[in-house]
Protein backbone atom coordinates (compact mmCIF):
# COMPACT_ATOMS: atom_id res chain seq x y z
CA UNK A 1 0.00 0.00 0.00
CA UNK A 2 1.21 3.44 -1.17
CA UNK A 3 0.17 6.89 0.69
CA UNK A 4 0.79 10.26 -0.87
CA UNK A 5 -0.51 13.68 0.75
CA UNK A 6 -1.61 16.20 -1.59
CA UNK A 7 -0.58 19.15 0.34
CA UNK A 8 -2.64 22.01 -1.09
CA UNK A 9 -5.86 20.35 -0.27
CA UNK A 10 -4.84 18.11 2.19
CA UNK A 11 -6.07 15.12 0.24
CA UNK A 12 -4.78 12.08 1.04
CA UNK A 13 -4.06 9.45 -1.67
CA UNK A 14 -4.05 5.79 -0.55
CA UNK A 15 -3.26 3.03 -3.49
CA UNK A 16 -3.53 -0.37 -2.66
CA UNK A 17 -1.54 -3.45 -4.64
CA UNK A 18 -5.11 -4.52 -5.78
CA UNK A 19 -4.77 -1.57 -8.38
CA UNK A 20 -7.59 0.79 -6.68
CA UNK A 21 -7.14 3.66 -4.96
CA UNK A 22 -8.87 6.15 -2.58
CA UNK A 23 -8.70 9.29 -1.69
CA UNK A 24 -9.45 11.05 2.37
CA UNK A 25 -10.74 14.37 1.35
CA UNK A 26 -9.19 17.11 3.97
CA UNK A 27 -7.81 15.33 6.87
CA UNK A 28 -7.04 18.22 8.99
CA UNK A 29 -9.46 16.97 11.18
CA UNK A 30 -7.63 13.96 11.43
CA UNK A 31 -4.14 16.09 11.96
CA UNK A 32 -6.14 18.35 14.80
CA UNK A 33 -6.93 14.77 16.81
CA UNK A 34 -3.70 13.99 16.56
CA UNK A 35 -2.14 17.43 17.16
CA UNK A 36 -4.48 17.81 20.92
CA UNK A 37 -4.36 13.98 21.69
CA UNK A 38 -7.40 12.05 20.74
CA UNK A 39 -8.45 11.41 24.34
CA UNK A 40 -8.38 15.43 25.02
CA UNK A 41 -9.80 16.16 22.12
CA UNK A 42 -13.08 14.06 22.61
CA UNK A 43 -13.77 15.45 26.20
CA UNK A 44 -13.92 19.07 24.12
CA UNK A 45 -17.92 19.72 23.92
CA UNK A 46 -17.13 21.29 20.00
CA UNK A 47 -14.09 21.65 17.94
CA UNK A 48 -14.56 23.72 14.91
CA UNK A 49 -11.91 22.78 12.12
CA UNK A 50 -9.99 24.75 10.01
CA UNK A 51 -11.82 25.35 6.57
CA UNK A 52 -10.43 25.00 3.21
CA UNK A 53 -10.28 27.84 0.70
CA UNK A 54 -13.68 27.90 -1.12
CA UNK A 55 -13.69 28.78 -4.74
CA UNK A 56 -16.84 30.17 -6.77
CA UNK A 57 -16.18 27.73 -9.56
CA UNK A 58 -18.11 28.56 -12.93
CA UNK A 59 -19.41 25.55 -14.91
CA UNK A 60 -21.24 24.14 -17.83
CA UNK A 61 -22.35 21.52 -20.08
CA UNK A 62 -20.15 19.15 -21.40
CA UNK A 63 -19.43 18.66 -25.13
CA UNK A 64 -20.79 16.20 -26.52
CA UNK A 65 -23.48 13.04 -25.09
CA UNK A 66 -25.82 14.98 -22.93
CA UNK A 67 -27.81 11.92 -21.46
CA UNK A 68 -25.66 8.98 -21.62
CA UNK A 69 -27.10 5.90 -21.05
CA UNK A 70 -26.11 3.22 -19.11
CA UNK A 71 -22.49 1.51 -20.29
CA UNK A 72 -22.09 5.03 -21.33
CA UNK A 73 -18.48 6.98 -20.54
CA UNK A 74 -17.43 6.83 -17.31
CA UNK A 75 -17.73 10.38 -14.90
CA UNK A 76 -16.34 10.57 -12.13
CA UNK A 77 -18.01 12.42 -9.01
CA UNK A 78 -16.50 16.12 -9.07
CA UNK A 79 -15.98 17.74 -5.32
CA UNK A 80 -18.85 20.17 -4.77
CA UNK A 81 -18.37 23.60 -5.24
CA UNK A 82 -19.67 24.41 -1.71
CA UNK A 83 -17.28 25.65 1.27
CA UNK A 84 -16.51 22.58 3.14
CA UNK A 85 -17.00 22.75 7.09
CA UNK A 86 -16.04 20.33 9.29
CA UNK A 87 -16.48 20.02 13.46
CA UNK A 88 -16.34 17.67 16.46
CA UNK A 89 -19.30 17.10 18.41
CA UNK A 90 -18.50 14.89 21.76
CA UNK A 91 -21.07 12.31 22.63
CA UNK A 92 -23.52 12.59 25.86
CA UNK A 93 -21.62 11.52 28.81
CA UNK A 94 -22.68 8.27 30.38
CA UNK A 95 -25.54 7.81 32.49
CA UNK A 96 -23.71 8.02 36.38
CA UNK A 97 -25.72 5.83 39.33
CA UNK A 98 -26.59 7.52 42.48
CA UNK A 99 -25.10 6.51 45.86
CA UNK A 100 -28.17 4.40 47.20
CA UNK A 101 -29.31 4.58 50.55
CA UNK A 102 -27.16 2.98 53.43
CA UNK A 103 -28.50 -0.47 53.79
CA UNK A 104 -29.24 -1.62 57.46
CA UNK A 105 -28.06 -5.23 56.25
CA UNK A 106 -24.48 -6.22 56.68
CA UNK A 107 -22.14 -8.92 54.40
CA UNK A 108 -20.96 -8.95 51.09
CA UNK A 109 -24.67 -10.02 49.77
CA UNK A 110 -26.14 -7.14 51.09
CA UNK A 111 -23.36 -5.28 49.45
CA UNK A 112 -23.63 -6.00 46.18
CA UNK A 113 -27.33 -6.13 46.42
CA UNK A 114 -27.52 -2.55 47.15
CA UNK A 115 -25.03 -1.66 44.35
CA UNK A 116 -27.86 -3.53 41.77
CA UNK A 117 -30.42 -1.01 43.78
CA UNK A 118 -28.54 2.01 42.58
CA UNK A 119 -30.70 4.21 40.85
CA UNK A 120 -28.86 5.60 37.58
CA UNK A 121 -28.94 9.19 37.49
CA UNK A 122 -30.13 10.94 33.91
CA UNK A 123 -27.45 12.65 32.03
CA UNK A 124 -28.05 15.94 30.46
CA UNK A 125 -28.47 15.13 26.94
CA UNK A 126 -26.28 17.48 24.73
CA UNK A 127 -28.82 19.45 21.65
CA UNK A 128 -29.01 17.44 18.66
CA UNK A 129 -28.85 21.12 16.42
CA UNK A 130 -25.99 23.85 16.43
CA UNK A 131 -26.66 27.15 14.33
CA UNK A 132 -24.35 28.29 11.55
CA UNK A 133 -23.42 32.16 11.12
CA UNK A 134 -21.64 33.57 8.27
CA UNK A 135 -20.14 37.12 9.09
CA UNK A 136 -18.58 39.47 6.54
CA UNK A 137 -15.13 41.49 7.33
CA UNK A 138 -17.85 44.51 8.74
CA UNK A 139 -19.44 42.15 10.85
CA UNK A 140 -22.49 41.64 9.49
CA UNK A 141 -24.29 38.53 9.52
CA UNK A 142 -25.04 37.50 6.04
CA UNK A 143 -26.55 33.98 6.28
CA UNK A 144 -27.43 31.97 9.13
CA UNK A 145 -29.18 27.86 9.17
CA UNK A 146 -29.28 25.36 11.49
CA UNK A 147 -27.08 22.33 11.62
CA UNK A 148 -27.88 18.65 12.28
CA UNK A 149 -25.97 17.38 14.75
CA UNK A 150 -24.30 13.82 14.88
CA UNK A 151 -22.50 13.02 18.18
CA UNK A 152 -19.13 11.34 19.03
CA UNK A 153 -17.84 11.96 15.37
CA UNK A 154 -16.66 14.07 12.88
CA UNK A 155 -19.50 15.87 11.15
CA UNK A 156 -19.84 17.60 7.56
CA UNK A 157 -21.71 20.44 6.57
CA UNK A 158 -21.36 23.35 3.43
CA UNK A 159 -21.97 26.84 3.13
CA UNK A 160 -22.94 27.66 -0.89
CA UNK A 161 -21.38 31.17 -0.66
CA UNK A 162 -24.18 32.50 -0.95
CA UNK A 163 -25.97 35.83 1.68
CA UNK A 164 -29.16 35.85 2.69
CA UNK A 165 -31.77 38.49 0.87
CA UNK A 166 -31.75 41.77 2.55
CA UNK A 167 -35.42 42.31 1.28
CA UNK A 168 -37.38 39.09 1.43
CA UNK A 169 -40.49 38.17 0.54
CA UNK A 170 -43.70 36.83 2.98
CA UNK A 171 -43.04 33.71 4.48
CA UNK A 172 -43.26 30.22 2.85
CA UNK A 173 -43.02 31.79 -0.74
CA UNK A 174 -41.61 30.00 -3.88
CA UNK A 175 -37.96 29.16 -3.90
CA UNK A 176 -35.63 29.83 -6.81
CA UNK A 177 -32.02 31.87 -6.51
CA UNK A 178 -33.30 33.96 -4.71
CA UNK A 179 -37.01 32.52 -2.57
CA UNK A 180 -36.94 30.99 0.54
CA UNK A 181 -38.33 27.78 -0.74
CA UNK A 182 -41.76 25.95 1.34
CA UNK A 183 -41.15 24.85 5.22
CA UNK A 184 -42.91 22.47 6.76
CA UNK A 185 -46.49 23.24 8.87
CA UNK A 186 -45.01 24.88 11.70
CA UNK A 187 -41.39 25.16 11.13
CA UNK A 188 -39.82 28.21 10.65
CA UNK A 189 -39.35 30.14 7.66
CA UNK A 190 -36.68 28.92 5.64
CA UNK A 191 -33.86 32.27 5.01
CA UNK A 192 -34.23 32.96 1.89
CA UNK A 193 -31.29 34.10 -0.50
CA UNK A 194 -29.98 36.62 -2.63
CA UNK A 195 -27.49 34.77 -4.74
CA UNK A 196 -23.38 34.71 -4.45
CA UNK A 197 -21.24 36.74 -1.59
CA UNK A 198 -18.61 39.00 -2.91
CA UNK A 199 -15.29 36.68 -2.83
CA UNK A 200 -13.35 37.53 0.43
CA UNK A 201 -12.57 36.56 3.79
CA UNK A 202 -15.67 35.06 5.89
CA UNK A 203 -15.93 34.35 9.40
CA UNK A 204 -17.94 31.47 10.61
CA UNK A 205 -19.41 30.99 13.70
CA UNK A 206 -21.00 28.03 15.29
CA UNK A 207 -23.19 27.97 18.32
CA UNK A 208 -23.76 24.68 20.10
CA UNK A 209 -25.86 25.35 23.58
CA UNK A 210 -23.96 28.14 25.21
CA UNK A 211 -20.81 27.38 23.37
CA UNK A 212 -19.33 29.55 20.57
CA UNK A 213 -16.28 28.17 17.96
CA UNK A 214 -15.47 30.35 15.27
CA UNK A 215 -13.03 29.79 12.35
CA UNK A 216 -12.44 31.86 9.05
CA UNK A 217 -12.90 30.74 5.50
CA UNK A 218 -11.29 32.37 2.27
CA UNK A 219 -13.75 32.46 -0.30
CA UNK A 220 -12.33 32.93 -4.19
CA UNK A 221 -13.89 33.95 -7.52
CA UNK A 222 -13.26 31.19 -10.18
CA UNK A 223 -9.42 32.10 -10.95
CA UNK A 224 -10.02 31.20 -14.68
CA UNK A 225 -11.81 34.21 -14.89
CA UNK A 226 -10.97 37.94 -14.90
CA UNK A 227 -13.98 39.71 -12.93
CA UNK A 228 -13.06 42.94 -11.05
CA UNK A 229 -14.35 43.08 -7.08
CA UNK A 230 -15.62 46.51 -7.94
CA UNK A 231 -18.01 45.23 -11.03
CA UNK A 232 -18.92 42.42 -8.75
CA UNK A 233 -20.14 45.11 -6.01
CA UNK A 234 -21.68 47.35 -8.93
CA UNK A 235 -23.65 43.94 -9.44
CA UNK A 236 -24.82 42.86 -5.92
CA UNK A 237 -25.92 46.97 -5.67
CA UNK A 238 -28.24 46.29 -8.76
CA UNK A 239 -29.55 42.67 -7.51
CA UNK A 240 -30.26 44.74 -3.67
CA UNK A 241 -32.01 47.26 -5.89
CA UNK A 242 -34.54 44.82 -7.69
CA UNK A 243 -35.01 42.89 -4.20
CA UNK A 244 -36.23 45.99 -2.84
CA UNK A 245 -38.63 46.14 -5.73
CA UNK A 246 -39.66 42.15 -5.35
CA UNK A 247 -40.73 42.74 -2.10
CA UNK A 248 -43.55 45.06 -2.36
CA UNK A 249 -44.93 43.41 -5.56
CA UNK A 250 -44.80 40.33 -3.22
CA UNK A 251 -46.47 41.69 -0.29
CA UNK A 252 -48.90 43.30 -2.57
CA UNK A 253 -49.70 40.06 -4.15
CA UNK A 254 -50.30 38.78 -0.69
CA UNK A 255 -52.78 41.43 0.26
CA UNK A 256 -54.97 40.94 -2.97
CA UNK A 257 -54.55 36.86 -2.15
CA UNK A 258 -55.35 37.57 1.24
CA UNK A 259 -58.60 39.94 -0.06
CA UNK A 260 -59.97 37.25 -2.26
CA UNK A 261 -60.00 34.74 0.60
CA UNK A 262 -62.20 36.82 3.00
CA UNK A 263 -64.42 37.61 0.01
CA UNK A 264 -64.50 33.60 -0.55
CA UNK A 265 -65.53 33.33 3.37
CA UNK A 266 -67.42 35.59 3.09
CA UNK A 267 -69.63 34.21 -0.02
CA UNK A 268 -69.50 30.70 1.70
CA UNK A 269 -71.57 32.53 5.18
CA UNK A 270 -74.26 33.95 2.80
CA UNK A 271 -75.51 30.53 1.22
CA UNK A 272 -78.45 29.54 2.99
CA UNK A 273 -79.20 32.93 4.87
CA UNK A 274 -82.44 34.24 3.92
CA UNK A 275 -81.99 36.32 0.98
CA UNK A 276 -83.44 39.69 1.75
CA UNK A 277 -81.12 39.76 5.26
CA UNK A 278 -78.11 39.54 2.66
CA UNK A 279 -79.41 41.25 -0.32
CA UNK A 280 -76.85 44.30 0.14
CA UNK A 281 -74.24 42.41 1.27
CA UNK A 282 -74.04 40.39 -1.56
CA UNK A 283 -74.60 43.47 -4.02
CA UNK A 284 -71.31 44.70 -2.56
CA UNK A 285 -69.34 41.86 -2.40
CA UNK A 286 -70.26 40.93 -6.15
CA UNK A 287 -69.41 44.96 -6.94
CA UNK A 288 -65.77 44.49 -4.42
CA UNK A 289 -65.03 41.09 -6.27
CA UNK A 290 -64.91 42.56 -9.78
CA UNK A 291 -63.01 45.95 -8.45
CA UNK A 292 -60.13 43.21 -6.36
CA UNK A 293 -60.22 41.22 -9.97
CA UNK A 294 -59.17 44.80 -11.45
CA UNK A 295 -56.32 45.29 -8.87
CA UNK A 296 -55.39 41.57 -9.23
CA UNK A 297 -54.92 42.03 -13.20
CA UNK A 298 -52.39 44.35 -12.93
CA UNK A 299 -50.13 43.10 -10.25
CA UNK A 300 -49.92 39.41 -10.90
CA UNK A 301 -52.47 38.52 -13.87
CA UNK A 302 -56.04 37.84 -14.43
CA UNK A 303 -57.63 34.54 -12.28
CA UNK A 304 -58.42 31.56 -14.73
CA UNK A 305 -62.18 32.08 -16.01
CA UNK A 306 -64.37 29.56 -14.56
CA UNK A 307 -64.52 26.31 -17.02
CA UNK A 308 -61.58 26.65 -18.28
CA UNK A 309 -59.49 23.53 -19.99
CA UNK A 310 -55.98 23.82 -19.69
CA UNK A 311 -53.45 25.88 -18.73
CA UNK A 312 -54.34 30.11 -19.07
CA UNK A 313 -52.60 32.33 -19.23
CA UNK A 314 -52.96 36.59 -19.55
CA UNK A 315 -51.32 38.33 -22.37
CA UNK A 316 -51.59 41.77 -20.09
CA UNK A 317 -48.42 42.44 -18.67
CA UNK A 318 -48.07 42.54 -14.74
CA UNK A 319 -45.89 44.11 -12.01
CA UNK A 320 -45.00 40.94 -11.15
CA UNK A 321 -44.16 39.45 -14.49
CA UNK A 322 -42.31 42.73 -15.23
CA UNK A 323 -40.13 42.75 -12.34
CA UNK A 324 -39.19 38.94 -12.64
CA UNK A 325 -38.00 40.29 -15.72
CA UNK A 326 -35.03 42.36 -14.23
CA UNK A 327 -34.64 40.02 -11.58
CA UNK A 328 -33.53 37.49 -14.14
CA UNK A 329 -31.35 39.34 -16.03
CA UNK A 330 -29.58 41.28 -12.90
CA UNK A 331 -29.08 37.24 -11.72
CA UNK A 332 -27.38 36.86 -14.83
CA UNK A 333 -24.84 39.56 -14.94
CA UNK A 334 -21.97 39.20 -12.70
CA UNK A 335 -21.02 43.33 -13.56
CA UNK A 336 -22.43 46.56 -13.03
CA UNK A 337 -26.21 46.88 -15.25
CA UNK A 338 -25.97 48.27 -18.76
CA UNK A 339 -28.82 50.17 -20.17
CA UNK A 340 -30.82 47.00 -21.32
CA UNK A 341 -31.04 46.39 -17.52
CA UNK A 342 -31.33 49.73 -16.43
CA UNK A 343 -34.54 49.97 -19.16
CA UNK A 344 -35.82 46.68 -17.91
CA UNK A 345 -36.09 48.38 -14.07
CA UNK A 346 -37.60 51.75 -15.02
CA UNK A 347 -40.10 49.89 -16.67
CA UNK A 348 -41.47 47.60 -14.06
CA UNK A 349 -40.84 50.38 -11.28
CA UNK A 350 -43.50 52.58 -13.58
CA UNK A 351 -45.75 49.12 -13.18
CA UNK A 352 -45.26 48.84 -9.71
CA UNK A 353 -46.33 52.35 -8.96
CA UNK A 354 -49.45 51.73 -11.40
CA UNK A 355 -50.24 49.15 -9.43
CA UNK A 356 -49.74 50.17 -5.75
CA UNK A 357 -51.95 53.17 -7.03
CA UNK A 358 -54.73 51.27 -7.88
CA UNK A 359 -54.40 49.00 -4.78
CA UNK A 360 -54.02 52.03 -2.39
CA UNK A 361 -57.63 53.26 -4.28
CA UNK A 362 -59.21 49.98 -3.78
CA UNK A 363 -58.49 48.95 0.00
CA UNK A 364 -58.71 52.94 1.13
CA UNK A 365 -62.40 53.41 -0.34
CA UNK A 366 -63.95 50.36 -1.43
CA UNK A 367 -62.71 47.61 1.26
CA UNK A 368 -63.82 49.89 4.27
CA UNK A 369 -67.34 49.71 2.71
CA UNK A 370 -67.35 46.25 2.27
CA UNK A 371 -66.18 45.56 5.49
CA UNK A 372 -68.78 48.15 7.22
CA UNK A 373 -71.85 46.32 4.80
CA UNK A 374 -70.79 42.63 6.36
CA UNK A 375 -70.24 44.04 9.74
CA UNK A 376 -73.84 45.25 9.81
CA UNK A 377 -75.04 42.25 8.58
CA UNK A 378 -76.98 39.63 10.40
CA UNK A 379 -76.56 36.06 8.94
CA UNK A 380 -78.38 34.62 11.55
CA UNK A 381 -75.93 31.90 12.58
CA UNK A 382 -76.96 32.49 16.20
CA UNK A 383 -80.00 30.78 17.59
CA UNK A 384 -81.16 32.15 21.37
CA UNK A 385 -80.83 28.80 23.90
CA UNK A 386 -81.29 30.65 26.79
CA UNK A 387 -84.29 29.48 27.54
CA UNK A 388 -85.22 26.36 29.70
CA UNK A 389 -85.53 22.97 27.84
CA UNK A 390 -89.22 21.55 28.05
CA UNK A 391 -89.10 17.73 28.92
CA UNK A 392 -92.73 17.50 29.18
Amino acid sequence: MDLALQTDDHDLAIGTFGRAFYILDDIRPLRSFANKGYDNAKTENIILFDIPDAYQASSRQPDGMRFAANGGPFEGENRGSNARISFYVAADPAPKKEEAAPSKRKGRKAKAKAEEEKPEAKAKKRPSKATMSIINSSGDTIRTRSVSVKKGIVNKTTWNMDRRNPYPGPAGGGGGRFGGGRTAAGSAPREQSAGSALPGTYTVALKYGDEVVTTKVKVNGDPRESIRLSDLQAAQDFIDQVLQRVQAVSQLSKRVRDANGIITKVEAQMKGVDKDKVKDLKKITKETKEMLVEVQAIVSGRPTPAGTQGIFRSSDPTANQMINQVRFAASSRREAPGPNEMDLLKNAEQMISKAMGMADEFFSNQWPKFKTAYDGTDLGFFKDFSGPLDDK
